[in-house]
């Protein structure tokens, strides 16, 4: 299984607090983007599947959260909508089952965005000229 090496985005996450209010339009938009990127990504890798062929459909993201009084509570859920019809089956596809291996899909297209994700936050934080 594939490990993710979060500690550049955990970093940056812990000196959100102290950037200037005008840079967290910025952080959101970063957020945003990075979320984009990954479900087409993903999307992308699903698409034409022989045995799922609808479940790049099933792709989505959600933005939660607000930036405002009180700081920055912004997360981005990138993931399968379990509702669609083959949504369920995502799982299988992912992580595989005791007959097929799986395809990491998902955490592969996180992990292609991650380094964008980092410097869209590092060019939040940095101040306006």
């Amino acid at each position: 299984m594939m490990g993710i090496d979060s500690s550049e985005v955990r970093s940056l996450s812990a000196s959100l607090g102290e950037i200037p209010d005008k840079s967290l339009k910025k952080v959101r938009q970063a957020t945003e983007v990075t979320a984009r990127k990954t479900k087409d990504s993903w999307k992308g890798k699903l698409a034409g599947g022989k045995y799922l062929p609808h479940l790049s459909r099933a792709v989505s993201y959600e933005l939660k959260g607000h930036i405002g009084i009180g700081g920055v509570k912004l997360s981005a859920e990138i993931g399968v909508e379990k509702g669609s019809a083959q949504g369920p089956l995502a799982v299988f596809d992912e992580f595989g089952s005791i007959n097929n291996a799986g395809t990491s899909n998902g955490a592969n297209s996180l992990v292609e965005n991650v380094d964008d994700f980092v410097k869209g936050l590092e060019k939040a934080m940095e101040p306006d000229l």
